[in-house]
């Protein structure tokens, strides 16, 4: 109807005696178009804004993903950090007190200091393998890009990192086991080593004979190991440097993604409790592992039994009014030991150093818990653990 007008009008076909009448038709004519162009703004500001959204939401998700990966480095390289930690305190305490310590665990200590040589080369940094996405993602803001900025920085630095740890590792040979080896000392089977912290309690303590002790306890007493073990403690001291360096990368990275987005969280699922400590008959046996002799051989097939008997028992715990971040079970546990996990995974696993509460540490210590009925409580938010018995 109003283009028809139009076209009327500038054909000459519109009287121009109704001037009045086409004075109100061109301020509807004008009215009209206006409301079609604000409608056309309006829509365009509303998809623009509708991507924009999309891209917050896109971006934000992208780095609460980047936020866990990053936090899995930070436990790897904390629990590297910490194994370089005691190797130094090893071989600082042999270097001062030959006679430190005693003869079941000295020869796996001195081997322990060599293994494994590749171990502070490893680091996950990955944040671009779990998204790889995420540096071309279009940062939509200033601050979106200074975040993607610093994800390639570090990304960069935790690779290069790891190409010269990786290249000495290589280039360098081991110091300690050449020189055992060399007297004729076997080098033991490392299963006390899967973790990077050690106690060494389930080390083969039947693996050496007498006289091999004797001869290494010869070897620190007249100095033949002193050479190598100060070489060693440059190295470690090295690899420390470069962990302390990795460690706060990765601990700054993670901070500014939570100051960008306080809201991002760990992600966990499936959560549970496991050990001998959940079953009688596996806790009693788990302690006899633990204090028996073995000969040779004997305690390797006892650690595999005992590592089946940690996965063999396992009970997933309940998420609290639906969080993925406090869990909670109740349960009959015996005198023994018992350690958190997600997934039925050793991958990502927390234990602690105190009963009945406690920090709950990323591979930490076992727990040991005595016997009784109890509400257990993790809370992966707060990274704190508590067992309440109950009546």
């Amino acid at each position: 109807m109003l283009f028809e007008r139009l076209i009327r009008i500038f054909s000459g076909k519109e009287n121009s005696q109704a001037g009045q009448s086409t004075s109100v038709f061109w301020a509807r004519a004008l009215g009209e178009v206006a409301l079609i162009v604000v409608g056309i703004l309006i829509a365009l500001y509303v998809d623009d804004w509708n991507e924009s959204r999309k891209q917050a939401i896109h971006f934000r998700d992208s780095m609460e993903r980047v936020y866990n990966a990053v936090m899995d480095d930070l436990g790897l390289v904390e629990r590297q950090y910490d194994s370089i930690v005691q190797q130094l305190e090893i071989i600082e305490t042999l270097v001062e007190d030959p006679e430190a310590y005693d003869d079941e665990r000295l020869l796996h200590m001195l081997f322990f200091l060599d293994y494994p040589r590749a171990v502070w080369a490893e680091t996950a940094w990955s944040a671009v393998r779990q998204d790889p996405a995420t540096l071309g993602t279009k940062a939509a803001s200033v601050a979106q890009l200074d975040l993607v900025e610093q994800l390639a920085d570090y990304l960069d630095n935790m690779a290069h990192d790891e190409a010269a740890l990786s290249f000495g590792a290589d280039a360098t040979p081991e110091l300690v086991a050449p020189v055992l080896q060399d007297a004729g000392i076997p080098n033991p089977a490392h299963l006390f080593g899967t973790r990077e912290s050690n106690d060494f309690e389930l080390a083969d303590f039947g693996f050496f004979t007498g006289a091999e002790i004797h001869t290494v306890r010869n070897f620190l007493r007249d100095g033949q190991l002193l050479v190598p073990l100060r070489s060693m403690w440059a190295r470690k001291s090295e690899y420390l440097l470069v962990a302390s360096r990795r460690r706060d990368l990765a601990r700054s990275m993670a901070a500014s993604i939570k100051a960008l987005y306080p809201d991002v969280r760990l992600r966990y699922s499936d959560i549970s409790i496991t050990g001998p400590a959940l079953n009688e008959e596996a806790a009693a046996t788990w302690e006899l592992l633990l204090t028996q002799d073995c000969n040779l051989g004997s305690c390797v097939s006892d650690w595999i039994r005992g590592y089946e008997i940690w996965t063999a028992h396992e009970t997933r715990m309940i998420p609290v009014d639906g969080s993925e971040y406090v869990w909670e079970l109740e349960t009959q546990l015996w005198d023994g030991l018992v350690k958190f996990r997600s997934r039925g995974s050793w991958d990502e696993n927390w234990g602690g150093k105190t009963f009945p509460r406690g920090e709950a540490e990323r591979h930490g210590d076992n727990i040991r818990v005595p016997p009784g009925r109890y509400r257990i409580t993790l809370d992966l938010e707060h990274l704190k653990y508590e067992f309440t018995e109950l009546e």
